[in-house]
């Protein structure tokens, strides 16, 4: 078996997303592995505690330590040991992958699911978006090795998550080097293979119904079905980020349920009857508002995560029900005549970027912007914005190919048409700087990068390290940004 994303590397545009920071777009169904370097992030020696605050919405945790590898002092991490671990305990651990190398996020956000379920937790700082698949193996396999060994991990009890570029890595190592119990990937599915995927695991997947990803870990209930990979899917609504903690609560009950069935660990009777209770709760709730969508959504959970160590015959019953109202059918249908639009419109936008010309985008983006402004059904609203979210990742791309080639022309056509699809994207008013500087137009330099940064753009440090504005650095106004 090989990965196909052999020669690829992690891509990705900024996007700024609400309550959770900044993310990484990367590819749909069709895109596997494509990238954009983001900047690099400095890295610390020594271990050191420090006070991290993730965002407004994010857990505070004080007592995050840095440490860097034994083997390789420029492989650094950051890492959480539940407050009331006994010297000699064995937990579980999870290594988090974010795209950007701040590993601080995840840690700090899922810290109190940690002390909760006592699990390790681990965040990278040295893998990101941007780097080749060897070097990323290479990093993930000292990390494994010198935080297993300096923590006291429990045998059978690796598992590995990652959000965007970050799911990519966590998964594609599993497929690749194996040694790994579970997958917990955000935003971002398997890699494609030739052959059979040899090493087996469990893996549970996360996505908002607005990121453009959404189809391809939506393809994974059906492709692994019958394969040596459990998988179920949680979404949510929501765009390309982070699930908050309250959603990505449910990997750890999964790996925690994984590991009774496969009997690494003793049956957790009290877990278990914990988490009927709150789908107990949750099913009455639904049954009385008549909501037979989550009904059905809920007993596919219930029966993924704890059959075969509890009786779920009810919710076998539940699922077969939902299956016979036609109402609930006809909207399935529906929803898939959805995906099947979102797959097509896609194409058509792959091929648009490359024929139309500005006022046929001008023209489409009103329109769609419009249907969802006007729709009333969250599927369908949610499936117009995965594609405008498509094709600003598409067009992005390609406005960083232009610049690279030095096609000012194309350049500037890919700008106006990423700035229609996607106008509250940082990213768009950084390069329509990229151009103004190009033209010596000062004042418009400085509208823009503000702009950008009014927008969320959150590295500053482009300002002064991209060679477009080395005229303008003097300037008071330029100045004036970098405060």
């Amino acid at each position: 078996m090989r990965l196909i994303f052999n020669n690829f590397r992690a891509s990705g545009h900024f996007r700024k997303e609400k309550d959770s920071g900044y993310s990484i777009g990367l590819s749909s169904q069709f895109i596997i592995f494509i990238i954009v370097a983001l900047g690099s992030l400095q890295s610390c020696s020594g271990n050191k505690k420090k006070d991290i605050v993730v965002n407004q919405n994010s857990v505070i945790c004080n007592k995050l330590t840095h440490y860097c590898c034994k083997a390789n002092p420029g492989n650094c991490y950051e890492a959480f040991v539940p407050v009331g671990t006994k010297d000699g305990e064995q937990l579980p651990m999870i290594i988090f992958f974010d795209p950007a190398g701040k590993g601080e996020i995840p840690v700090g956000r899922y810290s109190a699911l940690a002390t909760k379920y006592k699990y390790i937790v681990v965040g990278s700082k040295s893998t990101k978006n941007g780097m080749p698949w060897s070097e990323l193996t290479k990093i993930t396999s000292e990390l494994i090795a010198d935080a297993t060994a300096r923590f006291n991990t429990a045998p059978r009890r690796l598992y590995l998550s990652g959000f965007s570029g970050g799911g990519r890595i966590a998964s594609g190592y599993a497929v690749d080097k194996g040694g790994v119990t579970g997958v917990a990937t955000c935003s971002a599915g398997l890699p494609l293979t030739e052959g059979t995927i040899r090493n087996s695991f469990n893996m549970i997947g996360f996505s908002g119904d607005e990121d453009m990803n959404f189809l391809e870990l939506k393809q994974h209930e059906s492709s692994l079905k019958g394969t040596n990979i459990p998988f179920h899917l949680v979404t949510f609504q929501g765009e390309h980020a982070w699930p908050e903690a309250e959603v990505f609560e449910k990997a750890f009950l999964w790996f925690e349920f994984q590991a009774m069935r496969s009997k690494i660990i003793l049956k957790n009777d009290s877990l278990i009857a914990a988490y009927m209770k709150a789908a107990e709760n949750q099913t009455n709730t639904f049954l009385l508002g008549g909501n037979t969508k989550g009904t059905y959504e809920l007993s596919t959970e219930v029966i993924h995560f704890v059959k075969d160590l509890t009786d779920v015959s009810e919710y076998e019953s539940m699922k077969k029900k939902a299956l016979g109202d036609k109402k609930f059918v006809s909207e399935a249908v529906k929803i898939d005549q959805l995906y099947l639009m979102e797959t097509q419109k896609q194409q058509e936008y792959v091929t648009a970027l490359n024929e139309k010309d500005i006022s046929w985008w001008k023209a489409e983006t009103e329109r769609v912007f419009s249907d969802i402004k006007a729709s009333s059904w969250r599927e369908e609203s949610a499936m117009l914005k995965r594609t405008l979210n498509y094709a600003s990742l598409a067009v992005y791309m390609m406005t960083t190919r232009a610049r690279s080639s030095n096609d000012s022309v194309a350049f500037f056509r890919d700008v106006a048409i990423y700035s229609l699809v996607d106008p509250e994207n940082p990213e768009t008013k950084f390069l329509q700087a990229v151009i103004a500087a190009q033209h010596g137009d000062a004042a418009a330099v400085v509208f823009n990068l503000k702009e950008s940064l009014e927008l969320g753009l959150e590295d500053k440090s482009r300002l002064t390290h991209d060679p477009a504005f080395a005229a303008f650095q003097n300037e008071p106004e330029f100045l004036d940004l970098l405060k």
